[in-house]
């Protein structure tokens, strides 16, 4: 009878034990990711921000000074590994840094809701299903004398969190 209870509670602490293990291994990693998500997608807000008031000046109706715009956020792009786009407020892509640059403008994007963030700064996603891949996004508005010119969003794979 000693034996029974003794081996049922060595099988109980053992159970007990790996459950435990588990429970926080799986807990732990999600609570992590989540924070990096959210340290992510606070910084690339930020950056979104500083974009939108130093491109706030820019009328983006001459090819040449758009081109230029391009080539400058390529290379910002290039350097922090994320997609920058700038679109019109009807949400077509003016500029979208993993293109090439061209001055035919694209279909706008389909479903594209600038409300829909709400009151969150960053969302993860596809992007209105324009980018195929799993991004952290976050859009800020670009505007001038309190009118809405255009948008600048950010856009980071999840696979290079």
């Amino acid at each position: 009878m000693k034996n029974t209870l003794y081996f049922k509670f060595i099988a109980a602490y053992i159970i007990l034990g790996i459950l435990g293990i588990l429970t926080i291994s799986t807990l732990g990693s999600t609570l992590i990711q989540h924070r990096i998500e959210k340290n992510t997608g606070e910084a690339i807000y930020k950056e979104a921000i500083s974009l939108a008031t130093h491109y706030a000046n820019t009328n983006y109706t001459d090819t040449d000074e758009i081109q230029e715009t391009y080539h400058t956020l390529k290379t910002l792009a290039i350097y922090q590994d994320a997609r920058i786009l700038i679109l019109n407020p009807k949400g077509v892509p003016l500029i979208d840094t993993d293109h090439a640059y061209t001055s035919i403008l694209p279909d706008p994007i389909g479903g594209f809701d600038p409300a829909a963030l709400g009151t969150v700064h960053y969302k993860t996603g596809q992007f209105y299903q324009y980018i195929q891949d799993d991004v952290i996004s976050t859009m800020v508005p670009i505007t001038k004398n309190l009118h809405i010119k255009g948008y600048v969003s950010l856009h980071i794979s999840m696979d290079e969190i």
